[in-house]
């Protein structure tokens, strides 16, 4: 569990103080994970967070148009989600980063 508090704690300190969306496999992880950036970062940027749990083909469609900051945690990169899923989620993300200015 050590090397995956060490990524959850990287993942906290570098959102941006503007809040972030966070792409995570399992409900249970988005809660630890809001939990933890308002012990790390404060209030004010865990209100400016939000986890979004995609497990499923149907979750990727439900959630497309994202924008902002938007951050895929290893529960979902590292998870058992479904490899077609995971390249879904990617090309979103993708394009989210592109349209972003520089």
């Amino acid at each position: 569990m050590g090397e995956q508090m060490d990524r959850a704690k990287q993942l906290i300190d570098g959102l941006p103080d503007e809040g972030a969306v966070i792409i995570v496999a399992r409900s249970d992880i988005g809660r630890w994970l809001k939990q933890g950036i308002f012990e790390r970062r404060g209030k004010l940027v865990a209100d400016c967070c939000r986890t979004i749990t995609v497990e499923h083909r149907s979750d990727v469609i439900k959630r497309s148009g994202l924008g902002g900051h938007v951050v895929i945690d290893d529960s979902f990169t590292n998870g058992n989600i479904r490899p077609e899923v995971k390249a879904l989620v990617e090309r979103e993300v993708a394009v989210i980063r592109a349209m972003q200015p520089a």
